[in-house]
């Protein structure tokens, strides 16, 4: 089967009809569950962004449908961070991967087992287009799936269907630990990460909209790069929680401080968290986000989802 990605510019191409996303889920035009059908909304417009739990998102715009890193693990379930470090799930998925509706492509932060789980692996369709990091792609290959694009940081596809160009994912800076680590630390075996942002394109390919997502990075003064390539973000999905790695007692997700020193810097016009109290190993939950955000004055530039709840949106140019 041909790749739907090409080089040289690098692009995606959408076909008009939707495959099933996992080997059980419904296909296009098949009926959805209520899970699926049935959620609670904010904001108001035709894009949206809905969080079904931990980092997993399905954005929907102009007539595309993404999904990041999907998770589907059940409350009990356990996870591998790192070799003898095992979390627990807390929360479950606002519904089950056989009732995922049918997606276009997924964006991958990275290969770790709470964005892209044993379930994922194993019942993921295997020509499913995914963009991801170089090192996560390479894991994807050994598993059998095909049509993938691996971004280094700020390299980009461009995302066309039927009509033309509809969006341009770029590979944002990340990393999931700081500084340099002793041979043979667990802290070596932390894969890479990537952010993305997703740039709404119009006609002729100018950017009406812009929405980032931090992906599992710590804060790090080069993140400050970001707000000078791309001064205007509208909207900002973050990865918080505090992971923190038990034994050595190491942070490798931004806790609720690091979280809004990331607000500061991109100063978005809207943030949405994620990726907060879905594992035993995230120590920095809702809650404390919550109050440094009273705290800074960042009470109505942040929306805050329960999992299935959708924010609704409209181009702002």
């Amino acid at each position: 089967m041909q790749s739907p990605f090409s080089k040289d510019p690098f692009v995606l191409s959408i076909p008009s009809e939707r495959e099933p996303t996992f080997d059980l889920s419904p296909g296009e035009g098949d009926a959805l569950s209520s899970s699926v059908t049935q959620f609670k909304k904010q904001g108001d417009g035709p894009e949206s962004v809905r969080w079904i739990g931990n980092a997993t998102c399905i954005v929907e715009i102009g007539g595309v449908r993404i999904m990041t890193d999907p998770n589907f693990l059940h409350q009990g379930d356990h996870v591998h961070l790192a070799p003898g470090v095992v979390a627990q799930r807390l929360k479950d998925p606002a519904f089950n991967y056989e009732e995922c509706p049918p997606v276009d492509f997924i964006i991958l932060s990275h290969l770790h087992a709470d964005h892209f789980d044993d379930l994922v692996a194993a019942h993921l369709r295997r020509n499913i287009p995914i963009i991801s990091n170089p090192h996560a792609v390479a894991g994807l290959a050994e598993q059998g799936f095909t049509s993938l694009a691996a971004l280094n940081t700020w390299d980009a596809v461009l995302v066309r269907n039927e009509v033309g160009a509809v969006c341009r994912i770029t590979s944002m800076p990340g990393k999931h630990t700081l500084g340099e680590h002793p041979h043979g630390s667990v802290l070596e075996t932390i894969p890479p990460v990537m952010g993305s942002l997703i740039e709404i394109l119009g006609d002729g390919e100018d950017v009406k909209y812009t929405l980032y997502i931090s992906g599992d990075t710590l804060y790090y003064d080069e993140l400050k790069e970001i707000r000078v390539k791309y001064p205007t973000i509208n909207l900002a999905l973050l990865h918080l929680g505090g992971t923190t790695i038990p034994v050595i007692n190491v942070m490798v997700t931004m806790d609720a401080e690091q979280g809004m020193q990331l607000l500061c810097a991109l100063n978005p016009e809207r943030a949405i968290p994620i990726h907060m109290d879905d594992y035993d190993a995230f120590l920095s939950g809702l809650d404390d986000f919550k109050k440094v955000v009273e705290r800074e004055g960042w009470g109505d530039r942040v929306t805050f989802l329960d999992r299935g709840e959708a924010y609704y949106f409209s181009r702002t140019k």
